[in-house]
């Protein structure tokens, strides 16, 4: 006589409903994309006849980088659901004086530390051998890291799959300070107001295609089968950036940079004193950029053990970064503008900042599944207001003068790399322990220790800032 058990039936019909639905909107986005993509082409071919760029038509090239970005971040998310639970599953001890959480984290430290050279290396030499040859040779070394990802997961060989997740790392990292290069060039000849918006949301529409695409992959057919795929993308990819994008029109001054108006302060926003400038900018790398990247590294480390020890899929790992891609696609223009006329930008950035830290205490607090995706969607909702109010801060801290502008960001990049490279360790030492004993008090921790730098950071600079002033309300003011 068979016994039907009815909740794991109804467990069973539930997980299949959520998989569809997730296939249906992953599959909506890469339709998109690839809309975008042949639509943009048909427009430049019917314009210039042959498919080269004509002088003044740049704003068609908004869409052949974020097909671009699209290719790059879709091969490069594929694993990321399940890149620290593989390395544990290898055994062994590769690194003997590490923890198994610790060890956990290495492939994704890897990652983000080559990703940090590969773009110190990138900015010189797209100044030499020109945005084309980084983006292909980005490419090439992102699909070379996934195959060797595939040979590190047959063979079961650590070290080899720490080398790869690296060698991905600086590929992607690559790619992407080429298409900024290349938006930068494209903003000496015209109007670049749609480049990198159509950046951002290539790269966004990239990570959420890849992640539940390699979610349920993995969970069919392995993480070979995943690495594979993910080999493939990128010499689409490759061959894409190789043929489908058009020359440039013309040549760009070389003193176009120097052309571009300066910063100035928007309304509603504060002026920094010019004797507490470089005092601010450390203060703000320190207490802001970096800890905010070290608490993000939440969804892509700490969660998919979290996942793994409730003993469910790497499918529910890619739903949570489908919410906290919808989040920042879909709400983050919205809470742009409404965060930018109700508050200033200091304040904005400490909203944002508020929020992430919010959320992992929340789940600190109560961990559990529910708790676990609502601290990705405060994440979210956090980081499609805040990434960019970083940037606007970041620019408000900085003096006027082109070149430092452009080097305080530069630094504000790479100081978020860094945090990036560092939380998953700072999250296996301190919340990732497997078996998840104590982990999710270590989350909260983190989230406590975020509150606190952002508190230290209001502390220090808020009366340093002082709302900007016009002339005449400064004579009214001495009268």
């Amino acid at each position: 006589m068979a016994v039907v058990d009815g909740d794991r039936v109804a467990a069973q019909l539930t997980e299949f409903g959520l998989d569809m639905a997730t296939i249906l909107v992953t599959s909506l986005l890469f339709m998109f994309e690839m809309d975008r993509a042949l639509g943009g082409r048909t427009r430049m071919a019917h314009r210039s006849g042959d498919g080269r760029a004509a002088a003044g038509e740049t704003g068609d090239f908004a869409g052949f980088i974020r097909f671009s970005a699209f290719l790059m971040y879709f091969g490069a998310f594929l694993p990321v659901s399940f890149v620290p639970l593989l390395m544990t599953s290898f055994g062994g001890e590769p690194f003997p004086f590490l923890s198994p959480s610790q060890i956990a984290a290495a492939p994704l430290t890897a990652e983000m530390l080559c990703g940090v050279a590969a773009a110190l290396a990138a900015g010189r030499l797209t100044g030499r051998l020109g945005w084309r040859a980084v983006s292909l040779t980005g490419f090439a070394a992102a699909g070379a890291g996934m195959a060797l990802a595939a040979v590190a997961a047959m063979t079961a060989d650590p070290l080899l799959f720490v080398l790869a997740r690296g060698l991905s790392g600086a590929g992607s990292m690559a790619g992407l300070i080429a298409a900024n290069a290349l938006i930068g060039r494209l903003r000496g000849v015209s109007d670049g107001s749609a480049l990198q918006p159509g950046l951002f949301a290539g790269m966004y529409a990239g990570v959420n295609c890849g992640a539940v695409s390699g979610a349920l992959l993995s969970t069919t057919y392995g993480p070979v089968t995943v690495f594979a795929a993910g080999a493939l993308i990128p010499l689409a990819g490759l061959l894409y950036t190789a043929f489908g994008i058009p020359r440039l029109p013309g040549t760009v001054p070389p003193d176009a940079a120097q052309c571009a108006p300066a910063a100035v302060p928007l309304p509603g926003s504060a002026t920094v004193h010019p004797r507490h400038r470089r005092i601010k900018v450390p203060l703000f790398l320190a207490l802001i950029s970096l800890p905010t990247a070290v608490a993000a590294m939440f969804l892509p480390f700490y969660l998919p053990l979290f996942i793994a020890d409730l003993d469910l899929s790497s499918a529910t790992v890619g739903r949570a970064y489908l919410l906290h891609g919808l989040c920042v696609v879909l709400a983050g223009p919205l809470l742009t503008r409404m965060a930018a006329r109700r508050l200033p930008i200091p304040g904005v950035t400490l909203l944002s900042a508020a929020m992430i830290a919010g959320a992992l205490a929340l789940f600190g607090l109560q961990a559990s599944l529910w708790t676990a995706f609502a601290a990705v969607f405060a994440i979210g909702l956090a980081e499609s207001f805040g990434l960019s109010a970083q940037m606007r801060h970041v620019e408000l801290l900085a003096a006027r003068e082109a070149r430092r502008r452009d080097s305080v960001l530069a630094l504000h990049v790479n100081t978020r790399k860094l945090g990036q490279a560092a939380g998953p360790l700072l999250f296996g030492t301190l919340a990732a322990a497997v078996p998840l004993g104590a982990g999710p008090e270590g989350v909260g921790l983190i989230g406590g220790l975020l509150a606190g730098s952002l508190l230290l950071f209001a502390l220090l600079t808020w009366r340093r800032t002082v709302p900007h002033r016009t002339a005449r309300q400064r004579t009214e003011g001495r009268r």
